[in-house]
């Protein structure tokens, strides 16, 4: 699938949260998220077609064109499908959140940081402040991490040991029995 710009992961957003919906409804759902955009258009105001004003609209700059267009770039790549209800286009994810967040933060990584989540670690702790709760989340998240890596390298080499005994056993009762 093609990559979601950051304007279309906000339509997205909304999308994951509450679907399907009708653009108009994204549009509506939009009002607090959206970025200002410098054209001053009514439309691009937020400003409605019989010249009310959208609910939100002071932080959402985003006409119901520019919503119209980025719901069509996201159903040409795959990221949402059209249901009509009532003769009204809908729209609900094609994708799960889930996959699409993975497939980003591995991009994200190899373009800034080599693909390892050491460098990016590093390049944080070194550049931010990191607030002590946090850096006790982010270290028990590693802890935790950690120990279901042991358990599961545990478990697969107990699995391939038990399984490799188990045939230089067989192959000496073979011997034994020749």
């Amino acid at each position: 699938m093609t990559k979601i710009s950051a304007s279309e992961w906000k339509v997205m957003r909304v999308l994951w949260n509450e679907s399907p919906l009708s653009a108009n409804d994204v549009y509506r759902r939009l009002g607090a998220t959206a970025p200002a955009s410098t054209s001053t258009s009514a439309s691009a105001r937020g400003d409605n077609l019989d010249g009310s004003r959208n609910e939100g609209a002071e932080e959402n700059d985003w006409s119901i064109k520019t919503v119209r267009t980025f719901l069509s770039r996201l159903v040409r790549k795959g990221a949402l499908r059209v249901v009509e209800r009532e003769n009204i286009q809908h729209f609900e994810p094609a994708v799960d959140r889930e996959n699409i967040l993975q497939i980003e933060s591995r991009s994200f990584l190899e373009r800034f940081f080599d693909g390892t989540l050491s460098s990016m670690f590093a390049h944080f702790l070194s550049k931010e402040h990191v607030p002590r709760e946090e850096l006790d989340s982010l270290r028990a998240l590693l802890e935790k991490n950690r120990g279901q890596h042991d358990e599961y390298h545990s478990e697969y080499h107990s699995g391939y040991h038990d399984g490799h005994d188990d045939q230089q056993n067989d192959g000496q009762s073979r011997t034994a029995r020749n």
